[in-house]
């Protein structure tokens, strides 16, 4: 949602990742589903609820979670072609294998810091950096109790260059491209970056 726009909007996307790590090679599928409403105040209310699917070396885990967040414009006098807004965040979710016979719970808590350049006139650049805490909760399944006790704290930080392309469907259109790097602190993972 646009800063400064109010009103109810719900989105669906598809998101498709191709990663390899350590000899891995991993494929990630998903399906963010959200929905946002913008304040008078410039504010925007934040609720998601992403499914993934992530194939590595052929084993299969799924995972979905719920969040909610709130989206509050920073405005410091900065030139009109410069939006920034910071979104505090929480979010719920699970995740498991079947191949691996593992389930885990999580929750976190994280702020992100969105910085938008209009660099020209169909073209934004986004420099996006997120701090963020995770830790797992425990699950019991019939018998079984699940506690992994894992706490990371995670870095994120982006690039996303934008451009309008026209309209498709007689809707706007843009194209992205972009890098992230991804970083955990904390209790040991397979892979920290």
């Amino acid at each position: 949602m646009q800063q400064g726009s109010t009103g109810s909007r719900f989105g669906l996307g598809a998101r498709f990742g191709s990663y390899s790590a350590s000899g891995w090679d991993t494929t990630a599928y998903t399906l963010p589903l959200n929905y946002s409403y913008g304040f008078e105040n410039g504010n925007t209310l934040i609720l998601d609820s992403p499914f993934t699917l992530v194939d590595t070396a052929g084993g299969q885990s799924y995972s979905g979670s719920i969040g909610a967040g709130l989206t509050v414009p920073l405005r410091l006098g900065l030139p009109d072609w410069v939006n920034w807004s910071l979104t505090p965040m929480a979010r719920f979710g699970a995740v498991g294998s079947v191949e691996l016979g593992a389930v885990g719970g999580m929750w976190s808590l994280s702020l992100t810091s969105n910085l938008d350049l209009r660099i020209a006139d169909k073209t934004t650049l986004t420099i996006g950096n997120m701090v963020g805490h995770l830790q797992t909760v425990p699950i019991t399944i019939q018998d079984y109790d699940i506690s992994y006790n894992l706490k990371n704290t995670i870095f994120r930080n982006g690039l996303v260059l934008t451009r309008g392309i026209g309209e498709v469907f007689g809707r706007p259109a843009s194209a992205s491209v972009f890098a992230v790097d991804t970083r955990f602190t904390g209790d040991a993972l397979y892979v920290n970056s």
